[in-house]
């Protein structure tokens, strides 16, 4: 069945590009209402659905953008909307921008619908298949060598992500996160994981997110992994990142999604072609 929240909730942070305050306010929505986001700082308040066909990718993160009307910084919150089970809910904004909260991991929205309450609702659960393997590929290049990452998709009877965060530099050192998603997992082994990035992305990083920089992992750091909160946080991160971003679908999914080296812009292609293909 359908699942939409008990009552309102509110989450406040820096927006994504760390220049205002960014807050949020969570409302329960009626079965078959998806995902809504209302621009409240606009005239007549314009609405954003989430549906892969408004999913586009910006420097670093995913947005919705319908219209001319774009909500920016989607995939944090949207994962912990999937990872929680919820169906139908309206997000109010004050800005274009979803809050950064806790490293960008997802701790506060979940808290926030963890506040609010769940509740089971009439309408049955929507699903999108995948019905037959899908494959998508692209190359990088790092230090003059040419490299690949990929997607992929498989049959399933529920939903399952496997990522495997591999570096050929070895910035990071190769580690994996593999869950089958639910509530449960979700909020005992994910929804804390912290975003990151490398000391040689640190300057162009830092003019993109201004403030939000000083909640973000940086590697290689001597003291990084007695910081850490899991051994492999940043791949359980990157598996936060897919379910969001495959939460731009609007509806749930069963399938098993593998990603090597995967980021914002192979995972909505994946979801597009899915979601356009009518699996």
């Amino acid at each position: 069945m359908q699942t939409t929240i008990r009552n309102a909730a509110r989450c406040s942070g820096i927006d994504i590009t760390g220049t205002q305050k960014a807050n949020i306010v969570l409302q329960p929505a009626e079965v078959n209402t998806g995902i809504v986001f209302i621009r409240d700082d606009l005239p007549d308040s314009p609405r954003v659905r989430c549906c892969s066909s408004n999913a586009v990718v910006e420097s670093r993160w995913t947005s919705l953008e319908q219209e001319g009307v774009s909500v920016e910084h989607t995939e944090h919150l949207l994962a912990a909307i999937n990872g929680m089970g919820i169906d139908n809910l309206k997000i109010h904004m004050n800005c274009s921008s979803i809050p950064v909260v806790d490293g960008y991991s997802c701790s506060e929205f979940v808290h926030a619908i963890l506040r609010a309450g769940l509740r089971i609702q009439a309408g049955v659960k929507k699903y999108i298949e995948v019905k037959k393997p899908c494959l998508i590929k692209d190359q990088f290049l790092c230090h003059g060598v040419r490299h690949e990452k990929y997607i992929a998709a498989l049959p399933a009877d529920s939903l399952q992500l496997t990522y495997i965060l591999d570096y050929p530099d070895k910035s990071l050192p190769t580690q994996m996160a593999d869950y089958q998603i639910n509530s449960e997992t979700f909020v005992s082994q994910l929804y804390n994981a912290r975003s990151f990035i490398t000391e040689k992305e640190y300057q162009r990083v830092s003019e993109l997110i201004g403030e939000g920089m000083q909640s973000v992992l940086v590697f290689p750091s001597q003291s990084i992994s007695e910081e850490l909160r899991y051994v492999n946080e940043p791949a359980r991160h990157k598996l936060i990142d897919l379910l969001g971003d495959l939460g731009t679908a609007g509806c749930n999914i069963r399938g098993k999604f593998i990603a090597f080296r995967s980021g914002h812009k192979l995972n909505i292609e994946i979801i597009k072609k899915l979601t356009e293909s009518g699996e």
